[in-house]
């Protein structure tokens, strides 16, 4: 028999009591955590709450049903049904919703909305203004057209009353970039000069082979068939050219009909056509009907100069020349009268004399000295 002292049996007892306190606290703890985790899983697999519904007084209930049923009525008569009606979207329909203040209200009645369709009067201006991605594009095979593009460029941003200003792009070989030739340096440099001021962009077009003009002209169009552009419309222009009538020929870009003044590009158009049409959802087109008389070539040759200028552009907006025989036209009349006549009201004289305010001194026009280097270089 053993026998224990007093300090033995109280050292028992408190070990006996610390050991059922760290028991329960352990235990305690345990089922806390079993209830975070179940808290927790119950909280997940919860559906959303239901958002709380408005409660409208009885004096606004009929009210909002009357409009609703109204607004429903007038979308189904303008915008067609959502069970596969296929009328066309009315874009001028305007809903207006007016109805009593809530102080006019009588408890328990309500009052009701009108709903009215505004069409307002469409007019060829209004058509013309409605906001479109327009570009025109220009090519230039020869540095010397540059000269044309720049001066309708300018014309353009001067005079044209389109309301969104449309994009000039100037379609360029990637070899002038590369060349030692003056020409190719002038031109570059005098569209680097006038970028800005005028709001032109430029796209370089990489040339495979072949220098000369028919060549080069074939590749630049190739690029322009080739890209899908980001536009809704653009307008293709030959150059040179002399814009007469820049009103004209914004509406030809904005607003002309596809149906009546534009057909599908055909072989008939050429090598090298006069003016081109692009649109989204058509590609290019060329002119037809009366839309082909907006351009006219003119002769400048010493025997039918005047006759062609008073005949053949009578009525177009944009009048194109052929560089050669400008080159001849002008070298005549330094010969026989001293120089070109700065009042001279022929077509071909004030295209001269207009593209002489762009390019003169920049070692482009004809007559100074790099035009035989650059023939040396093809």
């Amino acid at each position: 028999m053993v026998l224990l002292t007093s300090s033995a049996v109280s050292g028992i007892i408190f070990a006996a009591v610390v050991s059922v306190f760290t028991f329960l606290l352990f235990l305690s703890g345990y089922i806390l955590q079993q209830q975070t985790v179940r808290s927790l899983q119950e909280s997940l697999r919860r559906p959303p709450e239901p958002k709380p519904v408005p409660t409208l007084p009885a004096a606004f209930a009929n009210l909002e049903a009357e409009a609703d049923e109204d607004i429903s009525n007038l979308l189904e008569s303008t915008v067609g049904r959502f069970d596969g009606d296929e009328r066309r979207i009315q874009p001028d329909t305007v809903v207006v919703i007016s109805g009593g203040s809530a102080n006019d209200i009588p408890d328990g009645q309500g009052t009701g909305f009108s709903v009215d369709s505004v069409q307002p009067e469409r007019t060829a201006q209004h058509q013309d203004q409605v906001r479109q991605n327009l570009a025109y594009i220009l090519s230039v095979p020869d540095p010397l057209d540059i000269c044309s593009v720049l001066l309708f460029a300018k014309k353009q941003r001067q005079q044209s009353h389109l309301r969104t200003k449309p994009t000039i792009m100037v379609l360029y070989p990637t070899t002038w970039e590369s060349s030692a030739v003056s020409a190719h340096i002038s031109a570059l440099t005098l569209m680097r000069d006038l970028q800005e001021e005028l709001s032109l962009t430029y796209h370089p077009v990489t040339i495979s082979s072949g220098w000369s003009r028919p060549s080069l002209t074939s590749q630049l169009l190739g690029e322009l068939q080739r890209l899908r552009w980001d536009y809704d419309r653009a307008l293709y222009l030959r150059s040179p050219g002399l814009a007469v009538d820049i009103d004209s020929i914004d509406r030809a870009l904005a607003s002309s009909s596809i149906k009546k003044s534009w057909s599908r590009l055909a072989a008939s158009a050429g090598h090298d056509p006069e003016m081109l049409l692009y649109a989204r959802s058509k590609g290019l087109m060329m002119a037809r009907g009366d839309m082909r008389g907006l351009t006219a070539s003119v002769d400048v040759s010493d025997s039918n100069r005047q006759q062609m200028d008073d005949q053949g552009s009578d009525a177009a907006a944009y009048v194109l020349f052929d560089n050669e025989q400008l080159e001849h036209a002008l070298a005549d009349a330094d010969r026989d009268h001293d120089g070109l006549d700065s009042t001279s009201s022929t077509l071909a004289d004030r295209f001269i004399n207009e593209r002489r305010h762009i390019c003169g001194g920049r070692g482009l026009l004809p007559g100074e000295a790099d035009r035989a280097e650059l023939r040396k270089a093809r």
